[in-house]
């Protein structure tokens, strides 16, 4: 018995590419745009010198430090005058598919991690409920919507947050002030209230 080898394929010599450089097709100009970074130091360089620059960074410093010491009172929110309770729930994209969103209502809100009182950090009354609350709710947060956070704090020996932008009113869908959130005996719970109300809102709250 005999076998044959086939031969191996000759390897084909690869074409080497071509070069050719290109003459141009027209007059050639230096780039004319200054560069962005240079533009920069320089104008920045000018600012310096002129005290502008100076004059900007403390303006800035004064706006963001008022900001602080003041913040943008939350707008929209009256002063409560009456009782009113509802129960939170977690808040869901309306964007969700219908599947989805039947699914996420489902879920119970979970219970808050402490209490938190929504108050006029001006208002004397509100300050008042905010230092008897304090004598029940040992973990009580006191979120201000208006108001200067250190002058609060010195008032009731305790810190105390502001809420930027309004953004936990809209969520919690705070309506007027003082509120309250609290984990309620059948759930977290939130309550708006007169501050002549506090009686009858702490008999709603878990002992």
């Amino acid at each position: 018995m005999s076998f044959s080898v086939a031969k191996p394929y000759a390897k084909e010599t690869a074409l080497k590419p071509k070069v050719e450089i290109l003459e141009p097709l027209g007059p050639l100009h230096d780039i004319s745009e200054p560069d962005i970074l240079e533009a920069f130091k320089s104008r920045v360089g000018a600012m310096k010198v002129s005290g502008e620059y100076d004059r900007r960074f403390n303006q800035n410093k004064n706006r963001i430090s008022k900001e602080l010491e003041h913040p943008t009172p939350v707008v929209g929110l009256k002063r409560a005058t009456e009782l009113r309770v509802w129960e939170l729930s977690a808040s869901v994209p309306e964007t969700l598919p219908e599947s989805l969103l039947r699914q996420a209502q489902s879920i119970p809100m979970p219970n808050l991690s402490r209490s938190l009182l929504f108050v006029d950090g001006t208002d004397v009354q509100s300050l008042k409920v905010a230092q008897k609350l304090f004598e029940s709710q040992k973990d009580l947060r006191v979120v201000l919507v208006n108001g200067a956070p250190a002058d609060v704090s010195e008032k009731l020996h305790r810190r105390v947050f502001f809420d930027q932008g309004g953004a936990l009113v809209r969520v919690f869908g705070i309506e007027a002030v003082p509120a309250l959130l609290f984990n309620g005996p059948e759930g977290p719970s939130g309550a708006e209230f007169a501050p002549d109300q506090l009686s009858e809102l702490l008999s709603l709250m878990p002992q």
